[in-house]
């Protein structure tokens, strides 16, 4: 999801580094993306590289030590970054509790053990 928002907002082009192999990787991953891109989802077989949710993270650790840890004022720099890609509903869950969920909802599950 990180990987998203340094896309969406053109960070991966201020990220600096010297290894052409990460260059490609986020050239690649960058450019996967049409135009037009539903950043609601993500593409299926292309997993961004770590270095620009590594990015995310690092800004929002940065605002976060900058407004003397007041988490309400680095929700309000940090939410229109992440607007149109994490609200409530556009969430996927971790598969397995996906699953749990939706095994819950069926009555598979009895005391935690599958039936």
């Amino acid at each position: 999801m990180q990987v998203h928002v340094a896309v969406r907002n053109d960070l991966h082009n201020h990220l600096r580094h010297c290894s052409t192999l990460l260059l490609d990787q986020i050239s690649d991953y960058a450019q996967s993306f049409p135009e037009s891109w539903d950043t609601t989802r993500s593409v299926p077989g292309i997993k961004g590289p770590k270095a620009l949710g590594d990015l995310i993270e690092s800004i929002i650790a940065a605002i976060l030590i900058d407004t003397n840890l007041n988490l309400d004022e680095v929700w309000r720099i940090v939410e229109p970054l992440l607007s149109l890609i994490v609200t409530p509903d556009k969430l996927e869950l971790p598969p397995l509790r996906e699953l749990n969920e939706l095994c819950d909802s069926l009555g598979v599950f009895h005391k935690g053990k599958v039936c």
